[in-house]
């Protein structure tokens, strides 16, 4: 009996390392190493926008975001925001920095992320997701196979829904803590 116990908790934990573990957990979206990145053959970024890049209910790309986004330019690869949030906010921030954008995006859903690929005619391994939430942006990035990368929020203010999945997230922190393998403010930056 015990060993079925062990073997079961050893399952989950397989699960959440697969669909939670990023591949990289950065301070925040300033200090990915996106050359590094490039080098390992990503093309094409999908960037979540509330408590990645400002603040939730912030309109405007502040002078950090859009530096972010001139950096990947600059890099050679494309930028597009990703969000679960509605069309007047997505396309509000994203005309105010002329970045290409998803809106409505039922994350981890695959239906915008295979959308975004039938779109670009990227392929799953030329995609790197970067979002503040596992149960979003991790968890439908992995599902992809796309390469991961979990940044700390901007900030601790979360609108309802996101507090609801944060309450879930924090089990799963937990859990990855308990292994060993993820820790909040523990950040291990190397693209991998």
């Amino acid at each position: 009996m015990e060993f079925w116990y062990n073997k079961e908790e050893f399952g989950v934990i397989v699960l959440l390392e697969k669909f939670f573990l990023p591949d990289t957990y950065a301070e925040n979206v300033f200090h990915i190493d996106l050359q590094a990145l490039k080098n390992k053959g990503i093309k094409l970024i999908l960037c979540d926008i509330d408590n990645t890049l400002v603040a939730h209910d912030d309109p405007h790309p502040d002078h950090n975001a859009r530096a972010f986004m001139k950096c990947a330019e600059d890099a050679g690869m494309e930028l597009f925001l990703i969000s679960n949030n509605t069309q007047k906010r997505v396309s509000g921030f994203a005309d105010k920095c002329g970045a290409k954008y998803y809106y409505s995006s039922l994350k981890p859903l695959k239906r915008q992320y295979k959308r975004i690929l039938r779109d670009t005619g990227f392929h799953a391994g030329e995609v790197a997701v970067i979002g503040d939430q596992l149960l979003t942006d991790i968890l439908g990035g992995k599902r992809m196979h796309f390469y991961t990368v979990l940044c700390a929020p901007l900030y601790t203010k979360d609108i309802i829904y996101t507090r609801i999945t944060r309450l879930v997230e924090n089990i799963v922190y937990a859990v990855l803590k308990k292994q060993g393998k993820l820790k909040r403010g523990e950040y291990y930056g190397e693209i991998l």
